[in-house]
């Protein structure tokens, strides 16, 4: 199979699919093909945050950027919304994290950013969203064991995780990870996801009292 997709392409993907979702959360909860389609993004921001940590240099950086912007976006999203939970990106920081100490053999530290993400500051997606970063960084290139993966994390997810069902759509997610060609793309705009998604999230909570 001919692999086209960047990384560029799959964060467009990843982020054109989680506003479809975020949409129907806050806009049109009746149309459930937009709730469907959004379980699409968070597997590629998952795969793109162990993408990341194959090849950046400072690691330590990235996960303090991650956390930190994470906690300030979670506190800012629950001023706005207090039922939105913590943010997406405390989520894919804490998994980077469990990935790091489980690469330096530190495990301690997994277990302890595992922890928070589950019990301290329960972040979107708990301890699913968590394992999904390194499970995806030791699976590169091997999508029959991605595929058997992603099955068991969703059903785990569903029946013990308290997810709907249609959580399994998130397989679809494979399709496009395995045209993945191992190249960055477009380089401008590094830091778009950022800012869009916590103001896509406000905006979109706005226009929810105007409908």
């Amino acid at each position: 199979m001919k692999k086209f997709l960047t990384s560029f392409d799959l964060k467009i993907i990843a982020i054109a699919t989680m506003t479809l979702d975020h949409v129907g959360f806050y806009l049109f909860p009746q149309i459930e093909w937009l709730r469907i389609i959004g379980r699409i993004a968070f597997p590629l921001f998952a795969f793109l945050s162990a993408e990341s940590y194959r090849y950046t240099h400072n690691k330590k950086a990235y996960a303090s950027r991650m956390v930190v912007l994470g906690l300030l976006f979670s506190a800012v999203r629950l001023t706005v919304d207090p039922t939105s939970g913590a943010d997406i990106f405390l989520t894919l920081g804490l998994g980077f994290c469990v990935l790091w100490g489980m690469d330096e053999k530190q495990y301690w530290f997994s277990l302890l950013a595992f922890l928070f993400g589950v019990f301290v500051l329960p972040v979107d997606y708990s301890w699913y969203g968590i394992i999904m970063v390194p499970f995806f960084y030791y699976s590169i290139d091997k999508p029959w064991i991605q595929l058997a993966g992603m099955c068991l994390l969703n059903v785990a997810f569903v029946m013990w995780g308290n997810a709907h069902v249609i959580q399994y759509a998130s397989i679809v997610a494979l399709l496009f990870i395995v045209c993945y060609n191992h190249q960055l793309g477009y380089r401008k705009g590094k830091y778009i996801f950022y800012f869009y998604y916590p103001l896509h999230v406000m905006v979109l909570y706005g226009l929810s009292f105007l409908l």
